[in-house]
């Protein structure tokens, strides 16, 4: 898990990637293959 994630409200995980919302509404993904595919319109993503 990144170090200083805060105001997470809910986390999905596959095999090998994890995701966590936060309370502002975007998203933080860490794991093998993250960046690989596009992120959806209106929605951010943090890379740690």
């Amino acid at each position: 898990m990144p170090s200083g994630l805060s105001g997470v409200v809910a986390i999905a995980a596959g095999n090998t990637h994890t995701l966590a919302l936060r309370s502002d509404g975007t998203v933080v993904v860490w794991g093998y293959g993250v960046g690989q595919s596009a992120t959806p319109a209106g929605l951010s993503v943090l890379l740690p």
